[in-house]
């Protein structure tokens, strides 16, 4: 007779037993008999020990009978069993707290998670927690699978937290891509919507499809060293589907909505399965060699263009090499050319870019070629700020072309910095093209992208001392401060501690020009009324400028800034007029008068007598010593001042104003109609003591008593003049020295130049050589 196997006959009469009881004793009725499990315990414990008191054919036969006495009771009841009774999944949605499953089968606890069942308002998602279960115990029982699940169940973040740390950086990670897909339970085959959403190298799915009543996902799906791979539509009857696996797990199966999302799905999961380097920044790059082999996109299949093009952004993050200074050359040179390709990719193929890994990736690999340090360096001109000096163009590495400056491969056509040139041209195309491209994320992506350190750095970059460098970086800043809502105040305030530096630290700083300018577009946005960190920036930062000796560079920009304060809030005139007068540039005259005319413009947008201040006076004060002054240029561009449509329209609206402001430069306008010694100012000055008059602002008689020493001293001076010039002409008379008759040419009627051979020999004798050439010509004639 056959010999029964003993163990495992115990084991499975210890299974069924203790399993019977674990999930039926609430109901006596449903208790084992004290007699069965005696039975069952005795024949367990025989035939563990060994001994047979009524032989091995008698044991056999009692944990036989135990075994289908057990089977066909539980199968009995198992159908009879009402939805009250049946205990709901441990799912603690307050808490959050993931299910606790042992692994260690044969226990009354484990086997009450393992083989619990939902109850009916939990029936939809039964499939899935089959998956759970089976991924907790294991995936080792012999009842329901073979292989485990790649789900993993979670029901919180601090859940996360104890059991992988991986998973709790996916979970705070940016979202790469989130939509409805169809997945197909494991159980019973169906098929049911899932939301799935993609963080990192894991997959988070919700049951409801909606994340805000799901306070945290069903389950993750680690994504590392996984396959994803499309499905055939024979296979499921099903199109549009594909599948995840790994080895000794089962596989999932999901189904997009169309082909054009299958794609996208594919290409997002299989990227997001590719291990990545120690710090998480880009792939992992074993050889560098092959690596660069990557094929084109356009030859690719549509699902592997997302991997290739990350490939190609690992390929060109700059890396220490011990090669020589060549092979380190030609590298840069591969690189620059996959550079140029991420530019067209990024024009062909925008779903590229919406992408949040490739996105953080690219943006950081252009940050590598752009931010660098600047040598300090002397310029030609200290105080000129539009200095072009391109030959100072830096490598983008530093020695990035590993010490061959100024060298030229006989196979190239262009030397070392043309090619670092080069990387820091595609660079900036590239951030230009991920700008465009940042609203498609979410408000703290952006935040962790573009940095605060990342906007110092890049505004750093105006340090420069390449003007078309600086051209560039306008335009990239330009689009930084549209498209970064959040990073506004930031982007002020570095621009401000830059002005900072240049006035109190440094006298050299290339880009103030280009800042100034970019600042005025930005004054040009604020809203009415504007706030007091604004201000702020105009008193500190703007105004100060004023004092620099390197003024005369960026005049142009920084009167724009101030005009367009003024034309946002008016009463703004009193404190940078104030400023002004504060810094008022004494003894240089081209200062002086850059300073008035920006004063006169500001002046188009006074509106009241407040918006003076009481300043009236002292600009007054200041331009009567203007008019006096010796240079005629700042004499004529202060007199002009007053008869300007502006200062003639202030003074005209706002009488009190008009006739202390005449009071003051009175004086200055009678001694300049009558003493000054250049004739065009005086007359200026007489047209602006009439104009003053026709406004009322001066008595008849004293305007006839001025009116009659302005002619007598024009007179005076005219005649002294014309003295003066016959002198100088009597004595460049006695001085001219006549000509010899006999060097006196004949201009030939044919000709507009006379010859030297028409000359007189008188006057050929004056004019070394002519009588040698003459000779000359003559014997060559004969």
């Amino acid at each position: 007779m056959r010999t029964p196997n003993t163990s495992k006959v115990a084991s499975e009469s210890r299974f069924f037993r203790n399993f019977y009881k674990a999930t039926k004793r609430n109901d006596p009725s449903d208790r084992i008999s004290k007699s069965e499990c005696d039975s069952s315990s005795q024949s367990a414990s025989s035939l563990e020990t060994g001994e047979d008191d009524e032989g091995p054919h008698e044991t056999s036969s009692h944990a036989s009978e135990a075994d289908a006495r057990t089977k066909r009771r539980w199968k009995s009841k198992r159908k009879n069993l009402s939805s009250e009774r049946l205990r709901k999944l441990p799912r603690d949605e307050d808490t959050l707290q993931p299910v606790r499953r042992q692994n260690t089968t044969g226990t009354a606890p484990a086997l009450r998670h393992s083989f619990s069942v939902p109850s009916e308002e939990h029936t939809d998602l039964i499939d899935d927690d089959l998956d759970y279960t089976i991924g907790c115990t294991g995936g080792h029982h012999p009842l329901l699978s073979k292989r485990m699940s790649l789900i993993i169940p979670l029901t919180s973040p601090a859940s996360i937290e104890r059991t992988n740390s991986s998973y709790l950086v996916d979970f705070q990670a940016p979202i790469a891509r989130s939509g409805v897909l169809v997945k197909q339970t494991n159980h019973f085959k169906a098929w049911k919507k899932r939301l799935m959403i993609l963080k990192g190298q894991s997959l988070f799915y919700y049951v409801s499809g909606n994340v805000t009543s799901d306070a945290c996902p069903r389950g993750v799906i680690p994504l590392l060293n996984t396959k994803v791979s499309a499905i055939e539509v024979n296979r499921f009857k099903r199109q549009h589907c594909f599948e995840i696996s790994q080895p000794g797990y089962r596989s999932l199966y999901f189904m997009a909505k169309s082909e054009e999302e299958a794609e996208l799905w594919m290409g997002s999961l299989i990227s997001a399965s590719m291990p990545m380097d120690s710090e998480r920044k880009c792939l992992a790059i074993h050889d560098m060699e092959r690596s660069n082999d990557v094929p084109a996109l356009e030859d690719a299949k549509a699902h592997q263009r997302l991997l290739l093009f990350r490939q190609k952004i690992a390929f060109c993050v700059p890396r220490y090499s011990k090669s020589t200074p060549l092979k380190r050359f030609q590298l840069n040179e591969k690189r620059l050319s996959a550079l140029y390709d991420l530019n067209s990719y990024c024009e062909s193929y925008a779903f590229l870019l919406e992408d949040a890994q490739a996105y953080s990736e690219l943006i950081q690999l252009v940050g590598y070629y752009l931010f660098r340090s600047f040598p300090t360096i002397e310029s030609y001109a200290p105080y000129n700020v539009f200095v072009d000096q391109s030959n100072l163009v830096e490598a983008p590495l530093g020695d990035a072309s590993g010490g061959l400056h100024g060298h030229t491969d006989k196979s190239m056509d262009y030397t070392v910095e043309e090619q670092n040139w080069g990387f820091l041209t595609a660079s900036y195309d590239l951030l230009l093209k991920a700008i465009e491209c940042v609203e498609n994320f979410e408000k703290s992506f952006r935040k962790e992208i573009f940095t605060v350190r990342f906007i110092s750095q890049l505004i750093g970059l105006f340090r420069t001392p390449a003007l078309k460098e600086r051209q560039i970086l306008k335009g990239v800043l330009h689009r930084l401060y549209y498209k970064l809502t959040h990073r506004r105040s930031c982007i002020r305030k570095e621009i401000a501690n830059t002005f900072y530096e240049f006035l109190y630290e440094s006298d050299t700083f290339y880009g103030i020009a280009e800042l100034l300018e970019i600042l005025g577009s930005i004054v040009n946005g604020f809203a009415c009324p504007i706030k007091q960190e604004h201000v702020r920036l105009l008193e500190r930062a703007l105004i100060p400028l004023h004092l620099s000796p390197a003024y005369v560079s960026y005049h142009q920009q920084l009167a724009y800034c101030m005009i367009q304060y003024v034309s946002k809030d008016h009463q703004l005139f009193g404190t940078i007029v104030r400023g002004m007068l504060k810094y008022w540039p004494v003894g240089k005259s081209c200062k002086e008068m850059i300073f008035i005319v920006e004063i006169e413009e500001l002046m188009e947008h006074v509106l009241s007598e407040i918006d003076f201040d009481n300043l009236h006076k002292a600009l007054a004060n200041r331009l009567a010593r203007c008019m006096t002054s010796h240079q005629f240029q700042v004499a004529e561009r202060a007199i002009s001042f007053w008869n300007s449509p502006t200062c003639v329209r202030v003074m005209n609206q706002f009488e009190c104003i008009g006739q202390e402001i005449f009071e003051i430069i009175k004086v200055s306008l009678r001694q300049v109609m009558t003493n000054h010694w250049n004739l065009i100012v005086r007359q200026k000055a007489e047209e602006v003591y009439t104009v003053c008059y026709n406004l009322g602002y001066d008595t008849e008689e004293a305007y006839v008593a001025i009116q009659e020493q302005y002619r007598l001293g024009i007179s005076a001076s005219t005649n002294s003049e014309m003295d003066k010039y016959d002198s100088n002409e009597s004595t460049n008379c006695d001085n001219v020295m006549l000509p010899r008759k006999e060097c006196s040419l004949e201009r030939s009627p044919t000709r507009k130049s006379a010859s030297i051979f028409e000359m007189d020999e008188g006057a050929a004798n004056y004019i070394p050589g002519v009588s040698l050439m003459r000779n000359c010509t003559e014997i060559a004639a004969a």
